[in-house]
């Protein structure tokens, strides 16, 4: 079969078409959170990694600290993925900035949500925390 110029281009085309209108699943669509078994329903407080899906930051947290020895927790750190609140987008976990903000309702009320830029966490009216610090916080003191 000749190779027709501009096919693989349109080829692209139809995926991000497909994309845009929603084809395209979240890797947690339909799955429960591995802490409180609550349907993953606002993708913009999702956080999954190696096979555990969360409905929200601060359930991944305490996964993290009650489950993970320190070794697990980078490993998991590592493979992990969260969405900016803000702007939806995926971003892997250890680049994630934590945001305590009191605005934001989410499922078990902890108001935890992961951002990209510490200007999104202005928007928020919070204070981000880098990766080196919430990843070596009290869990218990960011869930307060």
């Amino acid at each position: 079969m000749e190779d027709f110029p501009g096919m693989r281009r349109l080829a692209v085309l139809v995926l991000l078409l497909l994309a845009a209108t929603g084809w395209a699943q979240w890797p947690f669509e339909g799955k429960r959170c591995q802490v409180c078994q609550r349907p993953i329903q606002e993708p913009r407080l999702a956080v999954w990694g190696q096979g555990k899906f969360f409905d929200e930051p601060g359930c991944m947290l305490k996964f993290r600290a009650q489950e993970l020895c320190a070794m697990e927790q980078m490993e998991f750190d590592q493979a992990a993925w969260a969405v900016d609140y803000l702007t939806g987008r995926q971003i892997p976990l250890s680049e994630a900035l934590l945001v305590k903000a009191p605005s934001v309702k989410t499922p078990n009320g902890y108001g935890l949500v992961f951002v990209g830029t510490s200007a999104a966490s202005d928007k928020l009216g919070g204070r981000a925390l880098s990766y080196s610090d919430w990843s070596y916080a009290d869990y218990q003191e960011l869930l307060e």
